[in-house]
């Protein structure tokens, strides 16, 4: 008798069993975690690629909680990189037309923040072909944000009061990330944490807090830094180098012992641009030789200026986890939607389920 089992309470127990396998599914569909650190020198586009990141995640309802941040920052770096520049293009005592002497002078002894006045005559100025000529000359010399060019084209609407900050402009915007930021998302059944940290050498101690339990470890590079720019902390050591030697300290690293590696060739839009006019075999005596090792010599110049730079850094990498490369640019949406997914796909994914050791 006590062993018969009602017709209802099969029904329950049935959907009792229906329920806990459910929990048990979506437990298991995000215990799939996913710790990636965003590492690599001062201004190599780490915090803007986390921006497209949160953009493309809706992390903290995505840029728009953030205009109000960037809006002061832009107009400050706007008129400050300007200024920066016009000063050394005195120094050097470099060519400017006559008729736009006025306006160099307007802006460089401009005392106040950006107004309507400035930020036309800055538009002015960055719509003269000689001045742009100035600027692809010094460009190695300045430690002004890379983008600067992009908000100088468009100073005038920078500079009004009702400004308001474009998605696009927060991305180019150029903020120091000073500590550690962490972003935190869930991506079709994986748990991300994305670990930005300061690129600059004073923040680089505060790093092995966040060595622990790493997935993959995504190493940022300027790699249109190629011709010799230094480092803005010193003045005097030449960023690509500090780059490789970073990237060498950090792999051969014990907390990374068979961390994955994906390495971001960055900045690759500036650096096509920039190959056109200062090609690598005319600043590294070794280029041909490395290119006839590498058996690229059929390529185009372009791809074995990728390669060349690709195999510095393949050359200084000491883990015993696997090395992946990636060309891009973290002002491009498209492009780092596409990486993203790659690195989601054919590495996080296999490495937070044992299949990639």
């Amino acid at each position: 008798m006590g062993g018969c089992v009602s017709d209802e309470d099969q029904a329950g127990y049935r959907r009792n069993k229906a329920v806990e396998l459910y929990i048990r599914k979506q437990n298991k569909q995000y215990d799939r975690e996913a710790k990636i650190l965003l590492l690599g020198s001062g201004d190599s586009g780490k915090s803007t690629f986390l921006r497209q990141i949160k953009h493309l995640h809706k992390v903290d309802e995505g840029l728009d909680s953030e205009k109000m941040k960037f809006t002061s920052v832009i107009k400050h770096n706007c008129l400050k990189s300007f200024k920066d520049f016009l000063n050394m293009v005195q120094a050097r005592e470099m060519e400017i037309p006559a008729k736009l002497k006025d306006r160099v002078e307007q802006v460089i002894n401009s005392d106040a923040e950006l107004d309507e006045e400035i930020g036309l005559a800055i538009e002015k100025l960055w719509a003269s072909k000689k001045v742009k000529k100035c600027y692809e000359k010094l460009e190695v010399h300045l430690q002004i944000p890379t983008n600067s060019p992009y908000f100088w084209k468009i100073a005038k609407t920078v500079s009004q009061d009702d400004y308001e900050p474009t998605k696009d402009d927060i991305i180019q915007a150029k903020i120091r990330t000073i500590g550690i930021q962490e972003t935190h998302f869930v991506h079709e059944g994986i748990k991300f944490l994305m670990v930005d940290v300061g690129g600059q050498r004073s923040e680089r101690r505060k790093w092995l807090h966040c060595f622990n339990n790493i997935t993959a470890v995504i190493f940022l590079t300027a790699i249109d830094e190629y011709d010799g720019k230094v480092l803005e902390e010193d003045n005097h050591t030449n960023r690509m180098l500090d780059s490789l030697s970073l990237f060498e300290k950090l792999s051969e690293s014990s907390w990374f012992e068979n961390v994955p590696f994906i390495l971001f060739l960055n900045k690759i839009d500036l650096f096509d641009a920039k190959i056109k006019n200062i090609p690598l075999d005319t600043i590294y005596d070794d280029f041909d030789e490395v290119i006839k090792e590498l058996g690229k010599e059929k390529e185009s110049k372009r791809t074995q200026s990728v390669y060349y730079l690709f195999n510095k850094f393949k050359s200084r990498f000491r883990g015993k986890g696997q090395l992946f490369h990636f060309e891009t640019n973290a002002t491009d949406e498209q492009v780092c939607s596409k990486v993203f997914n790659s690195i989601r796909e054919d590495i996080i994914l296999k490495k937070v389920t044992g299949v990639l050791i």
